[in-house]
């Protein structure tokens, strides 16, 4: 099975663009090191770190051709807690205490029994997004208890959890918040259009158009509603929207859609048999990076 560096390698005149701000499996840690020395590939470190094991970056702390990026390294899947707190006192780990929740072992149970050690740099960046998951976890319950199509109780439901919102969090959190709710899998349209002029329902339309309930039929019907805001980045993205509706609607002055995510979840047979649609603008960066070599091999004249 070919790579991305063996093709690097075997087709050095192609004038490929080195995927240095991607790693995907077809870029291995030997091949970083391979190229490393003569700075031949401008790579991009922050991706590295991200992505390579916790016994690499331990093995190479001195060696000055790796330009390890803390930041990254703290958000690395690969690296646990237990990884964090045996090097809490290592002068060589730059841990980033800001960027810490972006990794996913670290939970809020982690959290809460350090809060108070001193050896933890907890910033209030870290404080403030505990408060908004500790608040998100009581919203979700109560958004679970949401019932279609008997929606009696509703009103009754969502005003008790603005009142938590309200009594919780500030600012960027009610922005998060909102966002959330706007995306969660049991907020329907119904309750939406329902509350699409109380003040107090912050609304996040970036949400709204990825809701895996919002269906073309909804955003289609208020295409011309001015209190809804569409999200074309989302809408394009959201799994309900087929080929067949973006396809119909490629000449509707009112969809204006977002061609990197729609090239990042079409099939190569559609994107092929619509090459010379003018009204297609596919973004090929997202593309590239998902087609097997068999299709590059036999693209590889093809000017299209």
């Amino acid at each position: 099975m070919y790579t991305f560096y063996d093709l690097l390698r075997e087709f050095p005149d192609k004038g490929w663009e080195w995927p240095c701000d991607y790693l995907g499996p077809n870029i291995t840690w030997d091949a970083i090191c391979d190229n490393m020395i003569d700075n031949k590939y401008d790579w991009s470190w922050n991706v590295i770190s991200e992505m390579v094991s916790w016994e690499i970056i331990y093995g190479n702390l001195d060696n000055p051709n790796c330009h390890w990026d803390w930041s990254s390294i703290t958000m690395n899947s690969n690296i646990t807690w237990d990884i964090i707190s045996n090097n809490l006192d290592n002068p060589k780990c730059h841990w980033d205490w800001s960027s810490i929740f972006g990794n996913p072992n670290i939970t809020w149970k982690i959290f809460k029994n350090n809060l108070n050690n001193p050896r933890c740099k907890w910033d209030q960046g870290n404080i403030d997004y505990y408060r908004f998951y500790e608040t998100w976890d009581i919203i979700k319950k109560y958004l679970d208890s949401l019932k279609y199509p008997d929606n009696s109780n509703n009103s009754n439901i969502l005003k008790l959890i603005i009142d938590i919102i309200e009594a919780n969090l500030v600012n960027r959190q009610c922005d998060l918040i909102w966002q959330s709710i706007s995306e969660y899998s049991n907020i329907k349209w119904e309750i939406i259009e329902a509350n699409l002029d109380n003040p107090k329902c912050r609304w996040h339309w970036y949400g709204i158009s990825e809701n895996p309930n919002i269906t073309w039929e909804i955003i289609q019907a208020n295409l011309d509603n001015l209190k809804c805001h569409w999200n074309w980045q989302n809408i394009s993205a959201n799994r309900n929207i087929t080929w067949e509706i973006i396809e119909a609607n490629l000449g509707n002055p009112k969809c204006h859609w977002d061609w990197e995510p729609i090239s990042r979840r079409l099939t190569w047979e559609i994107i092929e048999a619509n090459l010379d649609n003018p009204k297609c603008h596919w973004d090929w960066e997202p593309i590239s990076r998902r087609l097997t070599w068999e299709i590059i091999e036999t693209n590889l004249g093809n000017p299209k």
